[in-house]
């Protein structure tokens, strides 16, 4: 009697077969893995995009210091943390000088604290200052 009235009914009462059910479900779910992976790379780009422009706060915090104070700092290197939004940045600071002796050249990069100290800063501002107060 099933098979029987199953078979009278058209193909649109039917419903979907086995085979069709299994083909949507993949599609969905490689539909799904797709979207997935896309908010995971959307996510990683944000907070790349917040580490590079916090970054780029504190070296300009850093080269604000320097043009502000008194003296000119010495030519060579110097090392230092910084502490914005929350995390904890390392900065390198050149001081070298410039063809003309009035002028010293400041650049300054900067990395998590947490990044290795041989990775690419996340942030490097250059500034030029006078040798004089």
């Amino acid at each position: 009697m099933g098979a029987s009235a199953s078979a009278r009914l058209p193909r649109a009462d039917r419903g979907f077969t086995l085979l069709e059910t299994l083909v949507a479900l993949a599609v969905l779910a490689t539909a799904l893995t797709a979207l997935t992976a896309a908010a995971g790379s959307s996510a990683r780009q944000i907070d790349a995009l917040r580490t590079r422009t916090l970054a780029g706060w504190v070296a300009e915090n850093r080269v604000s210091e320097i043009l502000l104070a008194k003296d000119a700092p010495a030519d060579g290197e110097r090392r230092g943390e910084a502490t914005l939004a929350g995390r904890r940045w390392r900065w390198h600071e050149r001081v070298a000088p410039t063809a003309d002796p009035a002028l010293v050249r400041v650049e300054v990069e900067v990395r998590p604290a947490d990044a290795p100290p041989t990775s690419s800063p996340a942030a490097a501002l250059v500034a030029f200052r006078g040798r004089g107060g």
